[in-house]
């Protein structure tokens, strides 16, 4: 009977061990980076994935002349995944991160799965991005569906935050997953160095002068494919004014709301250089570069104003609408003819072109 009671307990402690371990097989891999939240038919794998920019972005390594000119790079990454082959399963976030290396940049992600990645590469240019206290802003803050906005804190970079996991590590089902809201806007907080007058230097601005670029990449499967090759589009514009002739005094340009003459936020418009005049002897020209305010638009249109200051109270003023495209710079010509004298009027021509493989001209002649 001993004997018997001896090879019972040992035969439920195999059964016992067994069935742990068939449910523990189920949730495997379950080590860091992994992330695997819930059981499936198949038994997940684990996968190490190296991620690839192309399209339109070129490395800082591939761009040598303009590392003297540009500022830092960031990578902004939003990760989403969807269980294969279950009907009506939904769209889940699983991790999201913000980079300056410049190495290559990786993610673990398990079969089982299918995952859109969306991503911005931001490179600073004239304005530089916010961060204060060590936590960056817009467009690098992250929420989830309900809650505001939380800044990424610095110490967080260079690492994805996958969004299965509790503070310790651990697998969990019920819990907020936050990722970046804003990568598909061109919106941004950063320092724009006193431009806006009596703002101070950090605001928030709809057409920050950035270099941007945006891309996703859908369906992709880690059981077949074995990197993450995004193309990624150029989605900022250049805009460049020349003084094609004036005969006195110069020429000053703001950006105004679309519905007429008022003057928009000044967290919102087209910010120039601060004190811009131009004038056909010392200064006939001025350019500069913006991102696209939406990073998924092909196209936006802006009102511009501009004013010839003839001398002493006289002023000549109109305003044109400007369309641009990205990866674009549209040039606009300014032609001015008439007597400076401030009681003749004259004639304002107006000509855009666009340096690009198809030209985009625009003709405007205004009568004072």
């Amino acid at each position: 009977m001993i004997i018997m009671k001896k090879l019972f307990g040992s035969l439920l402690l195999l059964l016992l061990v067994g069935g742990l371990s068939s449910c523990r097989n189920d949730l495997e891999p379950q080590k860091p980076g992994n992330h695997r939240s819930h059981t499936t038919k198949e038994k997940p794998i684990m996968k190490t994935i190296k991620m690839n920019f192309g399209g339109d972005f070129i490395s800082e390594s591939e761009e040598p002349l303009l590392r003297a000119e540009d500022g830092d790079t960031y990578t902004a990454i939003n990760v989403f995944r969807t269980e294969k082959g279950v009907e009506g399963a939904t769209e889940e976030k699983y991790a999201y991160g913000l980079f300056k290396k410049k190495e290559g940049i990786e993610i673990n992600v398990v079969t089982g799965y299918t995952y859109r990645f969306e991503a911005t590469i931001l490179v600073e240019k004239v304005d530089k991005v916010f961060i204060i206290n060590k936590s960056y802003a817009q467009p690098f803050q992250y929420s989830d569906d309900q809650s505001g906005m939380s800044n990424y804190h610095s110490e967080d970079l260079d690492t994805f935050k996958y969004t299965t996991l509790d503070s310790n590590d651990a697998i969990v089902e019920n819990r907020k997953r936050e990722y970046f809201r804003q990568l598909n806007s061109g919106t941004a907080h950063v320092d724009v160095a006193g431009d806006l007058g009596s703002l101070t230097q950090t605001a928030r601005i709809s057409y920050p002068r950035v270099k941007r670029y945006y891309g996703i990449l859908d369906g992709f499967d880690p059981g077949v494919l074995q990197s993450v090759d995004i193309k990624m589009l150029y989605k900022s514009f250049g805009l460049k004014i020349e003084v094609v002739d004036l005969p006195s005094g110069f020429v000053t340009v703001q950006d105004v709301t679309r519905d007429g003459i008022k003057v928009k936020d000044p967290t919102d418009r087209l910010i120039f250089s601060k004190g811009l005049q131009l004038d056909k002897d010392t200064k006939r020209d001025w350019e500069g570069l913006y991102s696209m305010n939406e990073l998924t638009s092909q196209e936006e249109t802006f009102t511009l104003e501009f004013t010839w200051h003839k001398g002493g109270d006289a002023n000549e003023t109109f305003t044109t609408p400007v369309t641009i495209k990205p990866n674009t710079k549209k040039i606009l010509q300014l032609n001015i003819n008439g007597s400076p004298n401030y009681q003749t009027k004259g004639n304002i021509s107006f000509t855009m072109e666009n340096e690009s493989l198809t030209d985009d001209i625009q003709l405007e002649n205004h009568e004072f």
